[in-house]
């Protein structure tokens, strides 16, 4: 295993340990797991996991070691991270996108309701001063009619208006959802 598995620079680490063990009894590193580089089959470096444990098999000392390949652990922990690292600048992206939506869409209701309010002024004046003018002078029936129907048309576009905003106002509020009964 050591000559094999482990590179040529730490193959005498392991060996020293065990005897270090088996003459002192100084604790190894059993029942704990271990990641690093060892060789495989073909020679080449590879990420390994390695964990120790230790039996007694008539009355001698044996040694187990599980060795797993982990390069595909590393890989995929590599790939998890950068992956993670993505998608939370997406999600920063995303959140400063959201932010600059609200503040346009703030501007754009400060907006709406200036842009209500001065274009009812005037209609407000004209239907106010049409209805002192038809409450202080005399008018013939037609002319009366066409104070009647300018005031009545002012109100329609007022009402209009009023209408344009609250809808504007309603696709920017959250639903209310109500218990509904059968």
């Amino acid at each position: 295993f050591r000559d094999i598995n482990h590179p040529q620079q730490r193959r005498a680490g392991p060996k020293e340990r065990m005897k270090r063990h088996l003459a002192t009894g100084e604790p190894l590193i059993l029942n704990k797991t271990l990641d690093f580089a060892a060789l495989n089959k073909a020679g080449n470096e590879v990420p390994i996991s390695l964990t120790v444990a230790q039996a007694i098999q008539q009355g001698n000392k044996l040694f187990i070691a599980f060795v797993r390949d982990i390069t595909l652990d590393k890989q995929n922990k590599t790939e998890l991270y950068l992956k993670s690292t993505q998608l939370e600048e997406i999600n920063l992206k995303l959140e400063l996108k959201n932010k600059e939506l609200e503040n346009i869409n703030a501007e754009l209701s400060s907006f709406t309701y200036v842009a209500s309010h001065d274009l009812q002024e005037p209609l407000r004046k004209i239907q106010t001063f049409g209805r002192r003018i038809i409450e202080t002078e005399k008018f013939s029936e037609k002319g009366l009619d066409y104070f009647n129907r300018m005031i009545a048309s002012g109100e329609r576009r007022q009402n209009l208006i009023i209408s344009l905003l609250d809808f504007s106002r309603a696709n920017a509020s959250k639903p209310v959802f109500e218990p509904f009964v059968l």
